[in-house]
């Protein structure tokens, strides 16, 4: 989706699938299980975030791909492709746990509790 781009979810992302988002709008929560890809820039997200066991990249903000804004939960749990969450704001808690791949959590405001744990 591209950044004229607005859809309602929810949105659920299965195994073996993929989503990219540059700077579109999502309004509703946005599921990823087993997936191979999960790439968030410039987005606006009104619902909570959840991407597990995703065996590709994590990319929600990061190199070449500006932070977004979530007004929602984020739970980003036992991926092993590699996640950067980078230059995000998140209106709401953000659970990053067990990851593998590669790791980046940097310049993200966050109003909500963090947990940052398990991840290499």
């Amino acid at each position: 989706m591209d950044a004229d781009g607005s859809i309602n979810g929810p949105i659920t992302i299965s195994a073996g699938g993929a989503l990219y988002v540059n700077g579109g709008t999502i309004h509703g929560p946005l599921s990823s299980t087993r997936a191979a890809a999960l790439t968030l820039c410039a987005a606006n997200i009104s619902g909570p975030v959840t991407a597990t066991s995703t065996t590709g990249p994590v990319l929600i903000g990061g190199s070449n791909c500006p932070g977004n804004s979530i007004s929602g939960p984020v739970t980003i749990t036992r991926n092993t492709g590699g996640v950067s969450f980078v230059g995000n704001t998140v209106h709401g808690p953000v659970t990053i746990t067990n990851n593998t791949g590669g790791f980046s959590y940097s310049g993200n405001t966050v109003t909500g509790p963090v947990t940052v744990s398990g991840n290499s």
